[in-house]
């Protein structure tokens, strides 16, 4: 059974440099980072830029699982993956695994601020975090809020032998 592991969570908490990390050591899974195409539209205004880049995102899941490959995402819902993709990974019968980092919003602003590009500004941070920090009820919860990259990716891989 093919399997889709979703990193999922809050701006700055970690999501893409988890998914990196995670990438070296599953090498089977196909690491799909839709900042990748969206730096391919810096140039464009920031909603259109996230529209172009799910416009090349999605086909190249789609594909990855008309393969049934094992594929590594992060997004930050599960219901606007379900949206793009349910249909294929019900019929291709995925097994997702739904992984949702945990941290308070303290702990994304300063992570953020150790950004070389930031990700948003303080207060785009706070609006987004009162939605995107609430965990669906099917995720497997990991507070990241003191523990470091290496421990994120170990406890998920660990999670994934179980």
């Amino acid at each position: 059974m093919p399997k889709l592991i979703l990193i999922k969570g809050p701006a700055g908490v970690g999501k893409t440099t988890t998914c990196k990390h995670l990438s070296k050591k599953l090498k089977k899974f196909n690491y799909v980072n839709l900042e990748e195409f969206k730096e391919k539209f810096n140039h464009l205004e920031r909603a259109e830029r996230k529209i172009k880049a799910h416009s090349l995102y999605y086909p190249k899941i789609k594909n990855l699982i008309k393969k049934e490959k094992d594929i590594l995402l992060q997004e930050s819902f599960l219901k606007d993956l379900n949206k793009e993709l349910g249909k294929e990974l019900r019929t291709n019968k995925y097994k997702i695994i739904s992984i949702f980092l945990k941290a308070s919003l303290k702990e994304t602003k300063k992570r953020n601020l150790k950004r070389k590009q930031k990700i948003a500004s303080e207060e785009y941070m706070k609006k987004s975090y009162s939605y995107l920090a609430v965990p669906e009820e099917k995720d497997i919860l990991i507070d990241v809020e003191s523990i470091s990259v290496k421990e994120t990716v170990d406890l998920i891989i660990n999670l994934l032998k179980n």
